[in-house]
């Protein structure tokens, strides 16, 4: 920063000075011109004095620089990090529907059941269209199809 502020002030010291540092280079120093006109126009340094003007712009472009550096780490260190909890939408879950099958009749025992689906005779525990005979009841069957349970029931008339 101090550097800075030195090359600032060196470099007014030329403006409003004169020409002095291209009238060493030359030599030939310029009449001296007391007219309001001859003061320099601060964005003739450019073309006067080149590697003064380049080095004024690096002066200013690092402390710019270093600033805007300071400036970001002190709003990292001012901000805490914000954490933003999502909820996971819950499962949708399909329904799951017991395939079509013809029932055409059960006999009921009490200890050995059978139930006569699509032409077959089934007992507890046989698999037809997928689906797994859990129970057989007097007033219908259990099914187990995709880890639920289906029951249908019909009429004894």
């Amino acid at each position: 920063m101090r550097r800075c502020l030195y090359t600032i002030i060196v470099l007014c010291f030329f403006l409003y000075h004169g020409q002095g540092v291209s009238a060493l280079a030359q030599e030939n120093p310029p009449p001296e011109d007391k007219t309001e006109s001859s003061l320099m126009d601060p964005f003739s340094i450019k073309t006067q004095v080149p590697e003064l003007f380049d080095l004024f712009m690096q002066r200013i472009n690092e402390a710019r620089r270093a600033r805007e550096t300071k400036l970001m780490q002190e709003a990292k260190k001012a901000i805490p990090p914000r954490v933003v909890k999502v909820k996971a939408p819950p499962p949708v879950k399909q329904k799951v529907v017991l395939p079509d099958m013809k029932i055409t009749g059960v006999l009921y025992d009490g200890e050995h059941p059978v139930a006569v689906i699509n032409g077959q005779v089934l007992q507890e525990g046989e698999i037809v269209a997928g689906a797994k005979i859990f129970k057989i009841e007097k007033k219908g069957i259990v099914f187990l199809f995709k880890e639920e349970k289906f029951t249908t029931s019909f009429n004894n008339e």
